[in-house]
């Protein structure tokens, strides 16, 4: 029983302690209410002046990325390249052969490396606009 004694009379020690706090403040507030009135009020306009840093961004990836990331800036440059209002480049392969060994072989990376080759020789001035036209589609067949 001297353990649950113990436990009730930390008990009872908390609650009177949380009971004469609010006893306090409560009678505090209802002795200097102008006070407590304009110090929460220069409180809320202090915490509040932090408002005027806020700032919105359309684009939500430069909050969360390093300044300078290379897929941040490889992105904006191909959207700069490729105006569209929406799409994703994909590129799909086949194999005509009818072997099943697989799509990735080594003609289908040189295919890649030509393309990329291909790609970089048109896109080499730095205010170059080309249509997705010029490149991509002449891989469709």
């Amino acid at each position: 029983m001297a353990k649950e004694d113990e436990v009730s009379t930390f008990q009872q020690r908390v609650e009177h302690a949380s009971n004469t706090l609010f006893a306090e403040y409560g009678a505090f507030v209802s002795r200097h209410p102008c006070k407590v009135f304009w110090l929460a009020f220069i409180i809320m306009v202090g915490l509040a002046s932090g408002m005027s840093k806020f700032a919105t961004y359309e684009d939500e990836s430069l909050i969360w990325t390093p300044v300078g990331n290379p897929s941040v800036l490889a992105r904006d440059r191909a959207q700069e390249m490729f105006q569209s209002t929406g799409g994703v480049i994909v590129f799909m392969a086949e194999d005509k052969t009818g072997n099943a060994a697989g799509v990735l072989t080594k003609n289908a990376a040189q295919e890649f490396a030509d393309f990329k080759a291909q790609f970089l020789a048109h896109t080499h001035g730095e205010d170059d606009q080309i249509a997705f036209d010029a490149v991509c589609f002449q891989y469709l067949d």
